[in-house]
């Protein structure tokens, strides 16, 4: 019966894995650069805190022109201009229509103060549209992402140049594929983010947009 060299078999066993690992890390090292470049621009995306900061200056301000509206009195001062004028009324021989006109005149002055409130509110809502959009920074995201799915790709194309097909078994294929496998699903989930911040776009946009 012939033995069986288990010292041989086991330097064989490495050998094999040594060159899987070196057919593999091609792909390895280009999906790790994709990774580390798609994190790096989402990591320094400062968006969210700059809405934040943006929703708060927005309601300062508007916390501000109500409180400036509030010092002016001007609903007060219409209120007592229309008492005035009726008391005024009361006291003549010939009163008629004057009671309605002056209520009416109340009405047209009250329409006026909540015009120009309206108006105020408006502005610095659209201050804060704009702000949001200034700090968006979707297509500086998107030229980025863009720009590293075509370095991936490159590497990728590289990686497989430098593959022997000699050296290929199932191993390695299944590799190269979990390595593919990660690399689409951090694609996928980049454009998911990218859509989300485009769709912002498009709707500040059209919230920003005249008439």
């Amino acid at each position: 019966m012939e033995s069986i060299d288990s010292g041989s078999s086991t330097e064989e066993q490495r050998a094999h894995v040594a060159v899987v690992q070196d057919l593999l890390q091609p792909f390895v090292d280009a999906y790790s650069n994709y990774l580390r470049v798609v994190q790096a621009l989402w990591a320094g995306d400062t968006y969210p805190q700059q809405a934040f900061e943006a929703y708060r200056t927005y309601m300062q301000a508007l916390e501000e022109a109500w409180r400036k509206q509030a010092k002016q009195a001007k609903w007060v001062d219409v209120y007592s201009t229309y008492l005035q004028e009726l008391q005024q009324i009361q006291l003549e021989p010939d009163v008629g229509r004057k009671p309605m006109d002056a209520y009416r005149n109340y009405l047209q002055d009250l329409e006026g103060l909540a015009s120009e409130s309206q108006q105020l509110q408006l502005q610095l809502y659209q201050t804060y549209l704009q702000s949001l959009r200034a700090n968006l920074g979707f297509e500086d995201l998107q030229r980025g992402v863009v720009s590293a799915e075509q370095d991936y790709i490159r590497g990728l194309k590289d990686a497989w140049n430098q593959v022997d097909p000699a050296t290929m078994d199932l191993s390695s294929i299944w590799g190269i594929s979990q390595s593919l496998m990660a690399a689409a699903m951090l694609t996928a989930s980049a454009r998911e983010a990218l859509r989300g911040r485009w769709m912002i776009t498009s709707r500040l946009d059209a919230a920003n947009a005249p008439g």
